[in-house]
């Protein structure tokens, strides 16, 4: 069985988002251990990230697995990583912003 896997080792983007640029961010309100926090996350697909599923801590970086507001040719809801880093007062803003392809979740023979 083949499986494709995405690797994150050799060939990646590195892309720069203008802080003081409204329109290349958005806001996400997450709940984390017992409080609330919001995350600065790029808006890299369509409507940006529609939805969470999950958001973790640890240390100093939050982990949120979402779904953005784009369907990939037809295979279904593309997914997203994002790795965020703490700026204070309750605020988080993405360093790593990854999308999951559902064809992924796939068995490829």
């Amino acid at each position: 069985m083949k499986v494709p896997i995405d690797l994150l080792d050799e060939h990646h983007e590195l892309l720069s988002f203008d802080t003081a640029r409204e329109d290349e961010w958005q806001w996400v309100e997450v709940e984390i251990d017992g409080g609330s926090a919001r995350v600065q996350v790029p808006r890299v697909c369509d409507a940006g990230v529609e939805r969470v599923l999950r958001a973790d801590v640890a240390g100093n970086l939050l982990y949120l697995i979402g779904e953005v507001g784009h369907d990939y040719d037809g295979w279904g809801r593309i997914g997203c990583l994002v790795v965020a880093r703490d700026v204070g007062d309750g605020v988080w803003r993405a360093v790593v912003f990854h999308a999951l392809y559902p064809f992924s979740q796939t068995r490829l023979v």
